[in-house]
């Protein structure tokens, strides 16, 4: 799918856009895939049910999580949590990733 037109239908309140412009920021490096609500709204074409946040897998999501926070216009929340990678899903058998 990358690189492909996608018509996402649906949104009267504008949060796809804004998850559009938020993820045009985020870093190429570490690589990192879109999971959750989101990418499901993505593959059905359709926004239903969105919540307000992106979800993101990558194989270093600590250091994915420092060049975010350290982005120019980022702002920290209290409480927040990296999950290990470990603990989501063995990444070696992915191979698009």
């Amino acid at each position: 799918m990358p690189g492909e037109k996608i018509v996402l239908l649906g949104d009267s309140e504008g949060r796809l856009r804004s998850f559009v412009t938020a993820l045009e920021r985020f870093p190429t490096e570490p690589e990192w895939v879109v999971v959750g609500g989101f990418a499901v709204n993505v593959r059905v074409s359709y926004a239903h049910r969105l919540t307000n946040d992106l979800d993101t897998l990558t194989r270093d999501q600590t250091a994915f999580v420092d060049i975010l926070v350290e982005m120019p216009g980022s702002e920290p929340v209290v409480g927040f949590h990296v999950a290990s990678v470990h603990s989501i899903a063995d990444l070696s058998a992915t191979p698009s990733l």
